[in-house]
């Protein structure tokens, strides 16, 4: 004879917690007799009656009671443990490797990047800085899983995923005014001070005056913040940098400049596990 296994516990506890043996083997998808002969099973190998066997009446003795308090936390125990061993065996380890723009590594990765460590700590994360087309090659050449970028285009080559997008803003010290004749601070990488110059003769019907060309909004951010010229950034920025403030009254004609945020890689197939979690983690979120 077969000893009883955690099938009859599982079986004779649901039995007893819905006072029905036909209600027990619905809920479990197995058949009445199933639950009929692990309960008899249980009863032989203990020596003792579970149930008061009347007909169409349900109730457990001392002994079924007993054993019902004592198999849930078996039951509980044996759950705990499955998920326990379960999360072992999902544990990532390896490297994830990022190229992308300083811009958004400094204003939009940081929150993303401590969400997934916090799940997966093992995780070895590097990160890789460089132009749209300095990113694209660290991908291309398999120095990088993936790439973020700003680019209003697709490249050629990649898969893509969009992330987010926006427009760009004009920025200044927060508690100052628009000046009356603004010299502007952008990038010469695009969407930058080229679109700038048509956005704004198309909107004053002169040139626009360039305080300084620099390569890196960052560098724009802080040079705003000392009064140096009018920030020409994305949105995002304005957002997220402390002591700056959207031109409200000009951005009605920088906000039609606008970019988009890829994820770029070729191919999910080629991507670790951690990269293609984070790939997934970022696909759901976005910016």
């Amino acid at each position: 004879m077969s000893e009883p296994n955690i099938y009859h516990l599982k079986y004779f506890s649901k039995a007893a917690e819905l006072q029905s043996l036909a209600a027990a083997a619905k809920a479990l998808n197995v058949s009445q007799p199933a639950i009929s002969q692990a309960i008899r099973k249980l009863e032989d190998t203990l020596g003792c009656e579970l149930l008061l066997h009347t007909k169409n009446r349900f109730k457990l003795t001392e002994e079924g009671r007993l054993l019902l308090e004592k198999s849930r936390g078996i039951l509980a125990q044996l759950e705990d443990l499955k998920a326990e061993l379960k999360g072992r065996s999902e544990i990532v380890t390896g490297s994830l490797s990022i190229a992308t723009s300083s811009a958004v590594a400094h204003y939009l990765l940081p929150a993303r990047l401590k969400d997934f460590m916090k799940a997966h700590g093992e995780v070895q994360p590097e990160l890789h800085f460089g132009s749209v087309p300095e990113i694209a090659e660290l991908v291309r050449s398999g120095k990088a899983d993936f790439g973020i970028i700003i680019e209003e285009n697709r490249l050629p080559g990649f898969e893509h995923r969009l992330l987010g997008e926006g427009g760009f803003t004009c920025v200044i010290r927060t508690g100052s005014q628009w000046p009356a004749a603004p010299r502007f601070l952008a990038t010469q990488e695009s969407p930058g001070w080229t679109e700038l110059q048509k956005a704004w003769r198309r909107h004053t019907g002169t040139d626009a005056r360039a305080a300084l060309t620099v390569e890196n909004w960052e560098v724009i951010s802080q040079m705003s913040l000392l009064g140096m010229g009018v920030g020409f950034v994305p949105d995002f920025i304005a957002e997220n940098q402390s002591g700056l403030k959207a031109a409200e009254e000009q951005n009605h004609w920088a906000s039609k400049i606008r970019y988009k945020i890829y994820l770029i890689h070729l191919g999910e197939h080629q991507l670790a596990k951690p990269a293609r979690l984070f790939v997934k983690s970022l696909g759901q979120q976005g910016f």
